[in-house]
């Protein structure tokens, strides 16, 4: 921001809070040069960059300042962002589709994030080059090889996030001739001249010429990237949830953009397969965002604002549902009341509704129970239906998170009779208690915790809760195998 003619020029650097333990990322293009000179002023961010170990490929960056592909990059508003990337609104992305033009997601999403709540954002800049491989991992590089981290491989790398988003793959995803929704011809038009070289069965508007048009590029199968996404992150980082949105389809009926009803039938598919329990961590939701001023977005940033602000004041065990989300647009497509329970229900997607002007998401809803894979029964999926909600999961991720986070406090205590840690697993518990995450009349009601027969190098503790509804019961398991704590969480 500039001030007194570009005399004073004030950099928004938002007072550094203490990391906790339900952070977002967002992969994305961002067009245009980066200042990356901003960045090397930002010695906080620098640091925490450099303790994840990307050190040397910061400095390669700051020496070459064009880019900053493939590094995470700690933001706390959305002016802080356009100062690291200052083009990337406007710039235009190799990418372009009569609906979403050609501007990049990434920076729409940001000011969506920051607008409704949302505190810090790790974003993680992808090239265009390939498409949607830039996001995923070239290989199965384990995340200690830092050097040979990409795209998503980067953010896994980040314990504490806990919700990524990929506003970018999801506009890659939008049909590059998809049409808009036809403009309504006006009734009895006003008698004028028209010349017999104009046609007159043309609707009123501006048309657009050939060389506006997009040439027809094929997306890539939706459903084999999803597959190559969670492969990947169910093997390194389970506990982690992504915000993506249904891809867009013509229908002949309405003659206008709708919801991706093949989409929807191989969802259904692969969610009653013994594998669906993948499908766990994605949060699916629908529809865009429109405005007359900004082309076509996702949803995924206001809600993830959304998201992260409870978290941080009411806890991650809390929905969301019924909120106000503020957009810059409307919500775009339509969805019919019958649409959305037809959606919500099967497979199971996240629909936005607006009421009085006011957008909200109608249900956390998931396309299957919140289940371990050793729990997972698709046979009986229907019978979990309680289970389908997104802040189940995000409740067991962050439980795994902090009992995590606990064992590597205590990871001096190795001794199996040494009272310490079950007393601070009882205090962290106790606290859950108080603050309404777990239900019961009593202490004892709520959780109890047992010291597991232990074997030669190991601590291990049986936790058993009662999680306040929907769920049920979740077991939990805090092991130390030489020297190494683990959380590992399954339903009861």
């Amino acid at each position: 921001m500039n001030y007194l003619g570009g005399r004073i020029q004030i950099n928004p650097r938002p007072v550094q809070k203490a990391a906790n333990l339900f952070e977002v990322a967002a992969l994305g293009h961002c067009p245009g040069a980066a200042n990356v000179a901003a960045l090397s002023d930002m010695d906080e961010a620098v640091e925490q960059i450099k303790r994840l170990g990307f050190g040397n490929r910061l400095e390669l960056k700051i020496s070459d300042g064009l880019d900053l592909f493939h590094i995470p990059v700690p933001i706390r508003s959305a002016e802080e962002f356009h100062l690291l990337f200052p083009e990337a609104k406007t710039s235009s992305s190799e990418y372009r589709s009569n609906l979403a033009g050609d501007n990049a997601w990434l920076p729409f999403i940001v000011d969506d994030y920051f607008t409704n709540g949302g505190d810090v954002l790790w974003i993680i800049q992808v090239p265009e080059d390939n498409s949607v491989d830039d996001f995923l991992p070239k290989f199965d590089a384990p995340l200690y090889d830092v050097d040979n981290l990409y795209g998503l491989g980067v953010a896994l790398v980040l314990n504490q996030v806990g919700l990524v988003l990929m506003p970018d793959l999801e506009r890659l995803q939008i049909p590059t001739n998809l049409p808009d929704i036809p403009e309504k011809r006006l009734d009895n038009p006003t008698p004028q001249f028209i010349p017999c070289s104009q046609r007159s069965d043309e609707p009123d508007g501006e048309r657009r010429s050939s060389s506006e048009i997009p040439n027809n590029v094929d997306t890539a199968d939706f459903l084999e990237v999803i597959q190559r996404l969670l492969g990947y992150s169910n093997k390194h980082r389970p506990d982690l949830q992504f915000l993506l949105s249904v891809p867009l389809d013509y229908e002949e009926t309405s003659q206008s953009p709708s919801i991706n009803a093949e989409t929807l039938e191989r969802l259904d598919t692969v969610r009653q397969r013994s594998d669906g329990y993948l499908l766990r961590q994605i949060q699916f939701v629908f529809p865009y965002v429109k405005s007359e001023q900004v082309a076509l977005r996702t949803s995924a940033g206001g809600l993830a604002g959304l998201i992260a602000s409870s978290v941080s004041t009411r806890g991650p065990w809390r929905s969301v549902a019924n909120k106000k989300i503020i957009y810059e647009g409307k919500l775009y497509p339509k969805v019919s009341t019958q649409q959305s329970i037809q959606y919500r229900n099967t497979p199971g997607i996240g629909v936005l509704k607006s009421f009085r002007n006011q957008i909200s998401l109608d249900d956390e809803r998931l396309c299957v129970p919140a289940l371990h894979r050793n729990d997972y029964n698709h046979l009986l999926i229907q019978s979990f239906d309680e289970l389908r909600s997104g802040e189940v999961t995000r409740f067991m991720s962050y439980l795994v998170r902090t009992l995590k986070a606990l064992g590597e406090s205590l990871i001096f205590a190795a001794d199996y009779r040494d009272p310490r840690p079950q007393l601070l697993l009882e205090k962290y518990f106790r606290n859950l208690y108080q603050l309404g995450a777990l239900r019961g009349q009593t202490i004892e009601d709520a959780f109890s915790i047992t010291r597991a027969s232990s074997q030669e190098a190991t601590i291990a503790f049986d936790i058993q809760i009662a999680p306040a509804f929907p769920i049920d019961k979740i077991e939990l398991t805090l092991l130390n195998r030489r020297g190494l704590w683990v959380a590992e969480v399954a339903n009861g």
